[in-house]
């Protein structure tokens, strides 16, 4: 058995897990789980794999990308962000997704932290800032289709301000660079 706890004493005990879904990008759990108090719960948990997100900047411009996304049916404004490959570390994904997505690769990397962007798994999101960058050739993933935005740091901030920007892990990257380098905002 399994018990999570936390600084607060407050424990979880697994139970058993059935595994109700698989692909290559997501795993689905059903956990049969005890609670405080013996009460018993059933909790849906879901297992993906670990992300970057970064923030390039080109002599004081943000390099973003605009990205179809399926599921909406529209064109999402974000930074570069890609999934982790096992035992790949986090910087090195950084770098590769800068230069699969944008065709630039970085002198410079930065890790400006990681959070959790959901509440019912472990995955974590590590945010990247990508500096001193030299242009080379884009290579996306054969499902991505990309155009390449550049925007004076300004615009960027006015267009995650004003809502344009709707991509979750892209609005947390551009808050944390803005505290990270506030005087980049004008």
């Amino acid at each position: 058995m399994v018990s999570h706890s936390s600084k607060h004493s407050v424990k979880w005990v697994l139970n058993s897990s059935i595994e109700q879904y698989r692909s290559p990008y997501v795993k689905v759990f059903d956990d049969a789980l005890a609670l405080p108090g013996n009460k018993q719960i059933i909790f849906t948990r879901i297992e993906l794999k670990d992300f970057v997100a970064v923030v390039p900047i080109l002599k004081s411009k943000i390099v973003m990308v605009e990205v179809y996304r399926y599921p909406i049916n529209e064109w999402s404004l974000e930074v570069p962000c890609g999934h982790i490959n096992d035992n790949e570390p986090a910087e090195k994904c950084a770098l590769r997704e800068l230069q699969e997505e944008t065709g630039y690769l970085a002198r410079k990397i930065t890790n400006l932290g990681w959070y959790y962007p959901q509440t019912r798994s472990a995955q974590k999101s590590y945010i990247f800032l990508a500096e001193d960058l030299v242009k080379d050739k884009p290579n996306p993933d054969k499902t991505e289709q990309i155009r390449i935005r550049i925007f004076a740091t300004k615009k960027a901030y006015t267009k995650l301000e004003s809502g344009r920007i709707t991509h979750a892990p892209t609005i947390i990257a551009l808050h944390k660079f803005m505290t990270y380098r506030p005087l980049l905002r004008s």
